[in-house]
């Protein structure tokens, strides 16, 4: 089912995994489907189960909890903003217990087998002066913001002299990594507004690449110095394509200010059938693969950074498919020659551009620079239902360096700048699995039978 770097296809294996720890290197697993033990709260400070209806205030990073309380781990919980606080809490995502969407839900799910998810989208509040109508998120931080002292809503995982490791330890390589997103696009982003800046980020993550030093920048007080700005993203809405000017369509993105400390390296991926090329080049866009506000669930597996072979097909080490078919994405045949790839061995002074005239990156697998050979990233943020705020431009960038936007940002729909932070406004998120390391096959098909078992057997959902 799964093609490695060799190009060999694998089938599909017949078990799965009893629990997604039976893999190592899992750093962030966030469950919304998991009402227990705590797990999701409608308080910020308490375990109190949330109701349907309630705002979701704390999620567990179950790679943390259930693993020993282990510092690799992306945080130990994600936290809404606490400006509002308690079931109410405009800022936080709503607790469903269940979908009635028959056509578009999981496949296993019913009237007896409910399945429970975050639900990211507008919601109603106080009026602060600017309307009652606010945008939740979710986030864990690796410090606090000046003079803040709610250091019980960072999520970090331990305490140490340096602020960075507080929120993980771990180096994530941005050419090796697998994630399983699992959600639903429940209404598509609203584009009347003509800006084409709209996008909804699933989940996102922004850190530091440990490889550099600040340079000419003190590490004092923030940040590891202008060139560690090293961002991860899954979009399932996203309006500006360039010149394309595509949307409604699911995109995985890495960006990293470190990758050359003159330039910024971008990869975005955007998942096709496998006749798509030559259309996509002459600017035609009818094959391409958009949730179409179903229930999906996406495997990304990041793996190199080229080709290895020099003749078709051309064979790749990553993938990015849906629902388990990896007809239904990005495969070892997604291009008709290394000139259309873009991958960094072709072209050094484009390989940062994510599009170049009308050849789309589809597949171009992670990141890399001549010195180091891979770009890493600690994470200083991870954030869910819209972008960190956090990057080479902004308010919350200094000479000395990243560091996050304060914990208590308050977005509501009209603001400047909201469009393109990325905002879930109707998403459903169930589940994220994030493993620091490329999965084998057999690992790549438990995990996926896992989520079969759990999540049914993805009908015709296309």
């Amino acid at each position: 089912m799964l093609g490695l770097s060799s190009g060999l296809i694998y089938s599909s294996y017949l078990t799965g995994i009893s629990n997604p720890t039976d893999i190592s290197n899992l750093i962030g697993w966030w469950d919304f489907t998991d009402n227990t033990n705590g797990n999701l709260s409608n308080s910020h400070s308490s375990a109190s189960a949330p109701s349907n209806g309630d705002g979701i205030n704390r999620i567990k990073n179950k790679a943390y909890h259930n693993q020993g309380n282990t510092t690799t781990a992306i945080g130990e919980s994600l936290y809404s903003p606490n400006v509002f606080t308690g079931a109410t809490n405009a800022l936080a995502p709503e607790f469903v217990s269940g979908s009635s969407d028959t056509t578009n839900r999981p496949p296993a799910e019913s009237a007896s087998n409910p399945i429970s998810y975050a639900l990211f989208n507008t919601r109603t509040g106080p009026d602060l002066g600017n309307g009652t109508d606010y945008l939740p998120y979710m986030r864990c931080r690796y410090n606090i913001y000046q003079g803040e002292s709610n250091t019980d809503i960072l999520g970090t995982v331990q305490s140490t002299s340096d602020l960075h490791t507080n929120l993980s330890t771990s180096a994530i390589s941005m050419a090796a990594h697998t994630v399983f997103t699992v959600e639903r696009r429940v209404t598509n982003l609203d584009t009347s507004g003509g800006t084409g800046l709209y996008q909804g980020a699933v989940w996102s993550m922004q850190g530091y690449d440990p490889q550099y030093s600040s340079g000419g920048f003190a590490d004092l007080v923030f940040g590891r110095g202008f060139w560690a700005d090293n961002t991860f993203t899954h979009f399932n809405d996203h309006i500006d394509f360039g010149s394309g000017g595509l949307g409604n369509s699911t995109m995985y993105d890495l960006f990293a200010d470190s990758a050359n400390p003159t330039t910024s390296e971008r990869r975005q991926w955007r998942p096709h059938g496998l006749d798509t090329d030559s259309d996509f080049d002459s600017g035609d866009f009818t094959n391409l693969i958009t949730n179409d506000n179903k229930f999906a669930i996406w495997t990304t597996i990041v793996n190199g950074e080229s080709a290895t072979t020099t003749s078709e097909p051309f064979l790749r080490g990553g993938r990015m498919y849906r629902n388990y078919n990896t007809a239904k994405g990005i495969d070892a045949d997604s291009f008709i020659s290394v000139s259309n790839t873009l991958d960094d061995t072709q072209d050094s002074g484009a390989r940062h551009e994510y599009n170049t005239g009308t050849k789309f990156n589809k597949l171009n697998l992670g990141m890399s620079d001549a010195t180091p050979t891979v770009t890493l990233s600690t994470p200083l943020e991870f954030s869910l239902g819209k972008i960190p705020s956090m990057g080479t431009t902004g308010l919350y960038n200094s000479s000395l360096g990243k560091m996050p936007g304060p914990t208590n940002e308050v977005h509501q729909p009209g603001d400047s700048g909201v469009g393109s932070r990325g905002f879930s406004r109707g998403t459903a998120i169930y589940e994220i699995l994030f493993y620091n390391k490329v999965l084998s096959a057999g690992e790549i098909a438990g995990v996926e039978n896992y989520l079969k078992n759990k999540y049914g057997e993805p009908e015709n959902l296309y």
